[in-house]
This record gives C-alpha cells, structure tokens and sequence, in this order.
C-alpha cells in the first residue's frame, strides 16, 4: 500500500490511507488538522481501554462468581 491511494467507503467504515511523508509534512504545516487528529485517535484509544478494561472486570467478576459457586458446593458436601 505504500504507493497506492486506496478509499473504501461502505455503510460501516469509510477507510482513507495516505502516503506516510506526505501525511507527516502536511500535518506539519496543518496545526488544526493535526491537533483535531490525535485527538479523534486519543479519544478512540480512551474508548477501548476502557471497554476493553470493562470486560477484564465482567470475567473476572464472573470467576469469582464460579469460584463461590464451587466453594459453596463443597462446603456443602463437608457438611452432610
């Protein structure tokens, strides 16, 4: 891809690729751009952290839930 100009647009994704040079100069000389840019991409990045955090903390959540459940069982084996 590194000299082709590739845009794929669907209903899903619209998907732009540039030239690495000439995306890095441009954005040089394009303050707004570049600025509006790591934004969009520190935002996005936020985002997936914490989804991705949210589901670390729904296993495991559901592995103490399973981890009871067998205590809970064995327990009650010890007991009778």
């Amino acid at each position: 891809m590194a000299n082709e100009i590739i845009t794929v647009e669907s209903d899903v994704i619209t998907l732009y690729t540039w030239d690495f040079d000439e995306l890095k100069s441009y954005l040089k000389t394009h303050l707004f751009v570049s600025n509006a840019l790591l934004a969009f991409i520190s935002h996005e990045l936020r985002e997936m952290l914490a989804e991705s955090w949210d589901m670390r903390v729904e296993d495991d959540k559901k592995s103490k839930e399973m981890e009871q459940l067998a205590v809970d069982y064995l327990m009650e084996g010890i007991k009778k």
